[in-house]
């Protein structure tokens, strides 16, 4: 088995934490998201570092809020705030 090292891993989490959720949202990022988090979370869950786990989980929830947010079409888009409904 191969190990990686860990500067790998923290270069990968300094990226998350300066880029945020848009420098993951390119199409060959994006696509290999699970197995990013995955990879991370595992990582961090060996050396025992589980406030890292704590933000890669929050981030990753937070990037497929985003991902659905971003997929969900804007219905009320031209509907105005003060309408009131006809009584």
């Amino acid at each position: 088995m191969r190990t990686i090292n860990r500067q790998v891993f923290e270069n990968a989490l300094k990226s998350m934490e300066v880029y945020g959720l848009d420098g993951m949202k390119s199409p060959r990022i994006l696509s290999k998201r699970n197995i990013i988090r995955e990879s991370l979370i595992k990582y961090y869950e060996s050396t025992e570092e589980f406030e890292k786990c704590k933000f890669i989980v929050g981030f990753f929830q937070d990037l497929e809020k985003e991902i659905k947010k971003s997929k969900t079409p804007k219905n009320n888009k031209n509907k105005s705030s003060d309408e009131t409904p006809d009584e």
